[in-house]
């Protein structure tokens, strides 16, 4: 008797794993930027991508678990960043924005999951921004991307009321995010119009996301560990903004 033995199926990358890669890289390069390049405008600027990424995503996704390992990293790097400041500046690290956004994503599945509803909490995210960014990391324009994410899920999964309104909280997730960039970070006009278009251009893209199999697949020896990195994604964010933060306060270039 022949005996057959069941065959592994290949390990295949989604469009959400090349999603997270990107942002990865991007915010990668953007702490490189910030730690180890004296000027650090561009490096910072291809980093900009990163935070809509991973807003977009939470948005996007049906889970409302907020990870322990989320609140228990964005205390530590609140506290560093505090202690690095001398303790004059006290904003929440994007890790618990990303909570706070799971957090108030399971009301609006309750209350808000309508047209107008959304609107009317994007309106508000908006009038909250001065506020919003004094107290999270990407404050309310964060916010904004994840109600994108959110219209864009609904729509991809039948929800016709929102075919050109999700493109409606696509623009306003994306102006308001370069002006508010913009401004933080004093980008020059040419740097400022550069942001506005890899912004556009992001915004565009994730008009077409939806959470599949990727018909582009690498090597099927990169497959594995780039699963990987992308399913830790928040942590490797975590690990190498502390671990670069203590190699350049520790050792200055």
């Amino acid at each position: 008797m022949q005996v057959v033995m069941p065959q592994k199926k290949p390990v295949l990358l989604t469009s959400t794993d090349w999603l997270k890669l990107v942002g990865i890289t991007a915010f990668l390069i953007d702490h490189a930027g910030l730690f180890f390049i004296e000027s650090d405008d561009w490096w910072r600027m291809a980093g900009r991508i990163a935070a809509p990424i991973f807003f977009f995503l939470i948005g996007f996704a049906r889970s409302r678990n907020i990870p322990l390992s989320w609140l228990l990293w964005g205390v530590a790097l609140t506290l560093m960043d505090w202690w690095i400041d001398g303790g004059q500046d006290f904003t929440l690290n994007i890790l618990l924005n990303f909570a706070f956004v799971r957090l108030a994503l399971r009301g609006i599945d309750r209350w808000a999951a309508q047209p107008w509803r959304l609107a009317l909490v994007a309106l508000l995210a908006i009038l909250l921004l001065p506020w919003a960014d004094t107290i999270f990391e990407y404050g309310a324009e964060g916010w904004l991307w994840a109600l994108f994410g959110y219209t864009q899920r609904l729509w991809r999964h039948g929800d016709m009321a929102y075919a050109y309104r999700r493109i409606m909280f696509a623009g306003v997730a994306a102006l308001f995010y370069v002006v508010a960039e913009s401004a933080e970070h004093q980008f020059e006009n040419f740097e400022a119009l550069a942001l506005a278009f890899i912004t556009l251009a992001l915004a565009i893209a994730l008009l077409g996301f939806d959470r599949t199999v990727s018909t582009v697949q690498p090597p099927s020896f990169l497959a594995k560990p780039l699963v990987w990195i992308s399913h830790y994604s928040l942590a490797i964010y975590a690990i190498s903004l502390f671990l670069m933060q203590d190699v350049f306060y520790v050792f200055p270039w």
